[in-house]
């Protein structure tokens, strides 16, 4: 059963517009990652252990066997500092 509110339903969705807009000009917006990130080290070697994303506590040298489309895309689609020695034993492996 539904009751009748007196506005249409263009108008309900205004207002609820109107009131997002509202609040998100009165509040500044939220890092969702803020506190959840951690200092990544400068540069991957095969020793690094990663420590982000689903292979979290893996080390690279490892990924090169197990992930290696991962790191294809550590490499080609992300701004993270691989180091020489990585790129050379991807190669090395036909990964990239």
């Amino acid at each position: 059963m539904s009751r009748s509110t007196g506005i249409t339903l263009e108008e309900h969705l205004a207002l609820h517009a109107e009131a997002d807009a509202n609040q998100a000009a009165a509040a500044p917006a939220k890092n969702p990652f803020a506190g959840k990130q951690k200092s990544l080290p400068t540069e991957l070697t095969l020793d690094s252990i990663l420590d982000f994303g689903k292979h979290k506590g893996k080390q690279v040298e490892d990924m090169i066997y197990d992930q290696p489309g991962y790191l294809r895309w550590l490499v080609e689609k992300t701004d993270r500092k691989i180091s020489a020695n990585v790129i050379e034993k991807m190669k090395l492996e036909g990964i990239i």
